[in-house]
C-alpha cells in the first residue's frame, strides 16, 4: 500500500524548470502549490487595475495570477500612476516623459 504523503513528480513542467509535486490524499493527487508572499503593499491605482483586470480582462487576470505575475504587475501599475501625479503636480517644466 502506498502512503499518503508519497510524492509524484510531474514531468510536463520539467522543460520550463519548474518541478511540480503531487501528494496522494485517498484515490485523488492534490498539487503541492505555495503562494509567495507580498513584501510590498499595492496602493489605490493597483487595486484600481486589479479590478479592472478581473472585470473587463479575466483571461489576461487568470494567466497573470497563475504565472505569479500580478502582484509586480500591480506594484508597476502603481509606480508608474505615482509618477505620472507627482509630473502633474510639480508642473510641466519639471518632468518628461522620458523620466516615465
Amino acid at each position: 500500500m502506498i502512503s499518503r504523503n508519497y510524492f509524484y513528480a510531474c514531468n510536463s513542467n520539467y522543460a520550463s524548470g519548474n518541478i511540480l509535486t503531487y501528494s496522494r490524499n485517498g484515490d485523488y493527487l492534490i498539487p503541492n502549490l505555495t503562494i509567495t508572499e507580498p513584501t510590498e503593499s499595492i496602493g489605490k491605482y493597483g487595486r484600481m487595475r486589479k479590478n479592472y483586470l478581473k472585470e473587463h480582462r479575466p483571461i489576461l487576470y487568470s494567466s497573470l495570477l497563475l504565472s505569479e505575475k500580478l502582484y509586480p504587475h500591480l506594484l508597476e501599475m502603481e509606480r508608474t500612476a505615482m509618477a505620472q501625479l507627482m509630473c502633474l503636480f510639480a508642473g510641466e517644466t519639471a518632468c518628461s516623459s522620458a523620466s516615465l
